[in-house]
């Protein structure tokens, strides 16, 4: 499920992308391949003639520039570095009232991500040096429909839910954990986080399945032909891919089985 890396470094870095990739079944196949090479700068995103520019579709960073957002940083025994997040008041976002975000949207193929089965694999860590305030929630992933907004085929999730009637800002009980949470918000699996540990997920989506996930507690509406945007977002960074996809039986029932979401990844 985890592993060790050295402390990173202090400063209001708090959370790093250490890997982000999309597989076809069995991980024979890297179809989209968002690590970041050991020579990329962080101006390399906003470059269209480096290889990162030509892999990056836009970026939300509110009134902050790249550097100012994020940073690269080596990994010892690593072929990648990983992203840094800087989050501030620079970082809000007016549209949604206040939110703080920081978004990577690569550039999507649907040729190649529409087809068959296909995997997401994320790792992040938190740093000792940065820790969150878990009266406030973060959205680390998310599979959001773009004509229901907040609606998420399925989330991971970070600290306090929010509640207008939460006055006294008080925490949730379980916000030191990690949540996967279905579309009512109900956890469907939960890890406590732990400073300094890569926590790597893979999630698995059967796009040639549709079918009512009627007892998964996910969906129970049909849902072929419509449009689904991918979220994957430590605190907001997002991940966007706008897909027909469709989650399965199948797909769900994986889900919940592999509901550690144990990969250790390269």
């Amino acid at each position: 499920m985890s592993q060790r890396l050295s402390s990173a470094s202090s400063a209001s870095l708090f959370l790093l992308v250490v890997l982000s990739a999309l597989v076809a079944p069995s991980l024979s196949k890297i179809l989209l391949d968002y690590r970041i090479p050991p020579t990329a700068k962080v101006t390399d995103m906003g470059d269209k003639t480096t290889a990162l520019g030509k892999l990056t579709k836009a970026t939300i960073t509110g009134k902050n520039s790249l550097t100012e957002a994020y940073q690269f940083m080596k990994v010892p025994k690593s072929q990648f570095q990983v992203v840094a997040l800087k989050i501030n008041d620079n970082s809000i976002f007016k549209d949604q009232l206040g939110f703080r975000r920081n978004d990577i949207v690569p550039e999507y193929n649907a040729k190649l991500f529409e087809t068959g089965t296909k995997t997401y694999h994320h790792s992040f860590i938190f740093t000792k040096g940065g820790k969150l305030d878990l009266k406030h929630g973060y959205l680390l992933a998310s599979v959001e429909f773009p004509d229901a907004v907040s609606t998420h085929m399925f989330d991971i999730f970070h600290g306090t839910q929010f509640d207008s009637k939460n006055t006294a800002g008080t925490a949730d009980k379980d916000a030191n954990k990690i949540r996967v949470r279905d579309i009512n918000f109900k956890t469907l699996f939960d890890v406590d986080v732990k400073s300094d540990v890569i926590f790597n997920f893979a999630i698995e989506v059967d796009v040639s399945c549709p079918a009512h996930l009627q007892g998964m507690n996910l969906s129970t509406r049909k849902l072929r032909g419509r449009s689904i945007d991918f979220h994957f977002v430590p605190f907001y960074f997002r991940w966007q891919w706008k897909a027909k996809y469709v989650f399965s039986k199948k797909s769900a029932i994986i889900l919940r089985r592999r509901k550690a979401l144990k990969f250790i990844l390269p």
